[in-house]
């Protein structure tokens, strides 16, 4: 609402309610994409190393690039929405332009993995029953199976 109160964006002072839950569908869904492409390859690398640490920041520099490219591209093409006349679509620009900055910059490429790096291999931990159910090997006993000269 402060920013369509008269003053940066104009507009009459409210958010629809309408856009709310459209707001909160859309960032949803381009969270949970950022998330399946970095945390993808920072789990390919540590099964591969054995080494939080070394996934974390091999995931990273894989992917980062690729994630703050399409962040950008997705963050102009919002900005550009929210010159629209129409309030809603106005509302839906701005906070969709604010949730991609803030989810991809900075939860997706600096708090999660510093979490990660914190906790190390509790990272990777499943409860056993939730392990059997998972289709697959378990990510430690692959990491385990490489740190041992297993391959």
């Amino acid at each position: 609402s402060l920013l369509f109160n008269g003053s940066l964006l104009g507009g009459p002072g409210f958010v629809e309610a309408t856009m709310i839950p459209a707001i909160i569908i859309v960032m949803f869904g381009l969270a949970i994409d950022y998330e399946v492409f970095i945390f993808a390859r920072i789990r390919e690398e540590y099964v591969r190393t054995g080494s939080t640490t070394e996934a974390v920041w091999r995931g990273l520099n894989r992917t980062g690039p690729v994630v703050t490219g399409a962040a950008m591209i997705m963050i102009l093409i919002f900005l550009s929405f929210s010159f629209s006349p129409m309030i809603g679509i106005r509302n839906f620009a701005v906070a969709q332009t604010v949730g991609i900055f803030i989810d991809a910059f900075v939860v997706r490429l600096i708090v999660v993995p510093a979490i990660m790096l914190r906790l190390g291999r509790w990272c990777w931990w499943l409860p056993k029953w939730l392990d059997r159910v998972l289709p697959g090997s378990s990510v430690e006993d692959r990491a385990d199976a490489l740190a041992h000269g297993g391959s």
